[in-house]
């Protein structure tokens, strides 16, 4: 048995994790987090402009993309430091696992508005009804127990959630518009959109002139930024070696047990029975949208 491509879905695994986790630590520690996502943005666009010089030669400029690339800019931007302040201030497990369910928007998307019902199956309305009620149940509090939920944590997990959803229907829009011709320019303007937004943002509300870009906590945005690299390139690879919907179910279910068992020993975050129940629910249904 080739266990080589297990192998490269496990580093991808780890890497998106060890993104969160430095991401949880600088929020800790330190503020400024719309410097430090602006630099994890930087590290994302040049991922991909290194793709794309290495596809293609060179970098082309696509002014019909701009609007796009704008929009999908300021989504991602608006996710990246709401999923900062998340992690920060919330539950490591179910920030992570509220933000799985943000492919739910690509797959409404298809479903209302390109009516895509022929991709679709049982399973796929199967998870919608699970994914309710296991945000039913992660909400709820069980009687005596402690739940790891805060206002404020809830505000920034759902606006994040949205963010990322609405952003992978923007660059799900732009692939069907430009037939995805597009998709490294696409990524490179939409990245460097928000990390230009994201710093001087960051800048201004620091008020300490260009401190923020040179503080020591913008070390932990450095390895951020490796990690969220690291993350995109294996996952081109997987790409190559698995059907996306094998992939993605087996990606899903390990980060998400792997992310609990993280927040349980290290973190000591408590769960109630039914925010437990609703956790499994959640990770059942995003693995349903993948059959």
């Amino acid at each position: 048995m080739n266990y080589i491509p297990y192998l490269v879905m496990l580093a991808c695994v780890s890497t998106s994790i060890g993104e969160g986790l430095v991401v949880k630590k600088h929020g800790s520690k330190y503020s400024g987090g719309f410097v430090f996502t602006g630099i994890v943005s930087l590290f994302s666009m040049a991922f991909f402009l290194i793709k794309d010089l290495l596809t293609d030669g060179v970098f082309t400029f696509k002014p019909e993309i701009l609007m796009f690339s704008i929009l999908g800019g300021f989504l991602y931007g608006m996710a990246s430091v709401l999923t900062y302040e998340a992690f920060s201030k919330g539950s490591y497990a179910l920030s992570n696992l509220i933000l799985s369910y943000a492919l739910v928007f690509k797959i409404l998307y298809g479903l209302i508005v390109q009516k895509e019902t022929e991709q679709s199956s049982a399973f796929t309305y199967i998870g919608f009804a699970v994914l309710a009620l296991s945000i039913y149940l992660i909400k709820g509090r069980g009687q005596g127990e402690k739940k790891p939920v805060t206002v404020y944590w809830l505000v920034c997990i759902i606006l994040s959630f949205v963010g990322s959803g609405m952003y992978g229907v923007v660059q799900r829009i732009q692939q069907k518009v430009f037939s995805a011709q597009y998709d490294n320019e696409f990524m490179v303007m939409a990245l460097g959109f928000s990390a230009v937004a994201l710093i001087a943002i960051g800048l201004i509300k620091e008020k300490n002139g260009l401190k923020p870009l040179y503080a020591k906590g913008n070390l932990y945005a450095v390895g951020a930024g490796a990690f969220n690299g690291l993350t995109n390139m294996t996952s081109l690879i997987i790409n190559t070696m698995f059907l996306i919907s094998r992939s993605s179910v087996i990606i899903t279910g390990t980060k998400l047990l792997l992310v609990f068992l993280i927040s349980v020993i290290f973190y000591r975050e408590k769960f109630t029975k039914t925010q437990i129940l609703g956790a499994v629910m959640g990770a059942a249904a995003v693995i349903l949208f993948n059959l």
